[in-house]
């Protein structure tokens, strides 16, 4: 209006409006058509960004999701409950979010224990020793599983301490972690070796600490991976073979093999006899000494030792017996580094996007199988009369809008039926982002505090900067 004033009817509509905006300084319609172009923008980016952490929570609860399925599948055939399931899940969530690895990675190692026959509390009480294991050694999660499960069961007969006590994975890993850290092999080539001599060093009542050690003597002087393996069960072969009455010949010296209750002695025990035996002999002398017990493929590994010396290889064994807390230690130092705080944050992360997923699984489920039961059939017979109608089948035309009109019919139907569990569904996805955000609070904290405290200078320090400019729009 000429006045300047802006009347609105009873209607709402408005009149001298654009009049008043045309009086506006060019520079205020400037930055008015600006802030509403950024928040346009922010709108866009905002839809963008939610369908993207959907996307991403889909992704990673459809991984833990089937993961666990197949854990729940191995236990519950082996007779496992409800109860135990939960416990299995909680555990894989627990350590997936607090951990470098993530819920799908924790589930399948969990995985590996169910494939060998141990049930949900075991596997649980197993599962932090895995983790510092795979942390500390560099190798994938499920790999040091089926690891430990595989070589702890080889070694049946062995003990912690010789104390009677079982090995349990924890003492287990850290005993793995100790040899790769104190000599020149790693935990995959100690994997390699038990699998050629675990069994037959088992049953000739061999420790693995003791095992372990002379592995690690011959791969400190190159022998290593599964031929040291093969080499280690090609000397207590040939031991068993030259035995006559728990004992063995060297250069005309009886080695005991066996104690006074028929049990085999310790390996280095009986290394270190033949040491003695062989001292000061010279270099032909010594190996024909050798040769009338050991064959071709064992002679090399018994060298080696001898090489190395008894008294080392005993100190590699103290050592390795002796390690609690070592792959727990060695993956701490490891993940003490910026890639590893990183890590850690993704998995925190991992956890949110798992809880997003639980929260939007159900009615996505019930979506999905309503199209597959209710909306596929329709479209098979839409399809049916469009072909019909090609072909110039008589009454097509008819069968065709017949079919037209019974799929809008269901679609007007499905879609008044289906649009609360669409709103409730997007409503979960926000709810379970508060709510998986309030849960996960401490680990993301503990990673973002940082960050949180740089801009919060930055915002300080600009703060005057920011007030100047706003003063300014505000009163144009």
């Amino acid at each position: 209006m000429a006045d300047g004033s802006i009347e609105i009817d009873i209607n709402g509509n408005s009149s001298g409006f654009d009049d008043a905006v045309a009086e506006l300084p060019d520079k205020v319609k400037a930055s008015t058509i600006a802030f509403g172009d950024i928040l346009a923008d922010l709108g866009k980016k905002a839809i963008s960004s939610l369908s993207g952490v959907v996307d991403s929570a889909m992704e990673t609860g459809k991984a833990f999701e089937n993961s666990m399925s197949n854990v729940s599948a191995l236990q519950l055939a082996a007779g496992a409950t409800a109860d135990d399931i939960a416990l299995l899940k909680q555990a894989a969530e627990d350590f997936g979010a607090s951990t470098q690895f993530t819920m799908a990675q924790c589930a399948d190692a969990l995985g590996f224990m169910a494939l060998a026959g141990w049930d949900a509390e075991k596997s649980v009480d197993a599962l932090p020793g895995v983790l510092s294991l795979a942390a500390a050694s560099g190798m994938e999660l499920a790999a040091a599983s089926d690891m430990v499960t595989d070589y702890m069961s080889a070694f049946s007969k062995s003990v912690s301490d010789y104390t009677g006590e079982a090995l349990t994975a924890a003492e287990f890993s850290d005993k793995l972690a100790y040899a790769q850290a104190n000599s020149n092999t790693n935990v995959a080539q100690l994997g390699e070796a038990f699998k050629n001599c675990a069994a037959n060093m088992n049953a000739a009542g061999q420790q693995m600490d003791t095992v372990t050690a002379l592995l690690g003597t011959m791969a400190n002087q190159g022998l290593k991976g599964a031929e040291s393996g093969t080499v280690l069960t090609a000397v207590m072969r040939d031991i068993n073979n030259r035995m006559q009455d728990g004992a063995i010949s060297i250069n005309g010296t009886s080695i005991a093999v066996s104690d006074a209750n028929g049990n085999y002695r310790d390996m280095i025990d009986i290394m270190a006899d033949v040491e003695k035996a062989v001292d000061g002999m010279g270099e032909t002398e010594r190996s024909a000494a050798l040769s009338a017990v050991f064959t071709a493929d064992s002679i090399k590994g018994m060298n080696l030792v001898l090489n190395a010396g008894t008294e080392s290889v005993r100190q590699l064994e103290a050592g390795i017996s002796q390690c609690e807390g070592a792959a727990d230690e060695m993956a701490k130092t490891l993940n003490d580094n910026l890639t590893g705080d990183l890590t850690y944050l993704e998995s925190a992360l991992d956890a949110v996007k798992n809880s997003i997923y639980e929260g939007i699984n159900e009615p996505l489920r019930k979506l999905v199988q309503s199209v597959t039961s209710d909306v596929a059939p329709e479209l098979n017979n839409l399809v049916n009369a469009l072909f019909a109608v090609a072909s110039g089948v008589e009454d097509a035309g008819e069968q065709m809008q017949n079919s037209v009109s019974a799929l809008i019919s269901w679609v007007t139907k499905q879609l008044s039926s289906m649009l609360p569990v669409i709103v409730n569904a997007l409503g979960s996805v926000l709810g379970q982002m508060l709510l998986a955000i309030v849960q996960n609070t401490p680990a993301i904290f503990s990673a973002f505090s940082e960050m949180f405290f740089q801009a919060a200078d930055a915002v300080t320090e600009l703060a005057p900067k920011l007030l100047t400019a706003l003063a300014d729009v505000l009163s144009q």
